[in-house]
């Protein structure tokens, strides 16, 4: 094989693999009883914002807006994807901006519970 071809096919991984790696501009919250993620998040008020959400009942197509807090953070593992954008319901806000005051920026946000009795947590790790 060429050096051309092996360059070409080197580019071509490297795309599929940025490609697959993607994880575009939101990241989310766990999505299961007992599922854990953690984020960087970030002391700058500028990193946060109000949002309006609308969320579409399934059942009934009904359509609800509800506010979330919206965080800029990084993902620790993988400091290549930047920042990324993650809504949080208002009580989830409120550990966060408690840990925050403390100086705790990494965070552990842990999912208790489903539909709608699920709550989140977060822990400084």
């Amino acid at each position: 094989m060429s050096d051309k071809n092996q360059n070409q096919n080197q580019n071509q991984k490297d795309d599929v693999d940025r490609f697959i790696s993607e994880t575009g501009d939101f990241v989310r919250l766990p999505d299961r009883d007992g599922g854990t993620v953690t984020y960087q998040f970030f002391a700058d008020k500028s990193k946060r914002r109000l949002v309006d959400r609308e969320l579409t009942d399934k059942s009934s197509g009904q359509v609800t807006v509800s506010q979330k807090v919206e965080y800029m953070v990084t993902l620790p593992d993988d400091s290549d994807a930047g920042e990324k954008k993650l809504d949080t319901p208002k009580t989830l806000a409120q550990q966060i901006e408690d840990n925050i005051r403390r100086g705790k920026t990494l965070l552990e946000i842990v999912r208790h519970g489903m539909g709608t009795n699920t709550r989140y947590n977060a822990y400084s790790v």
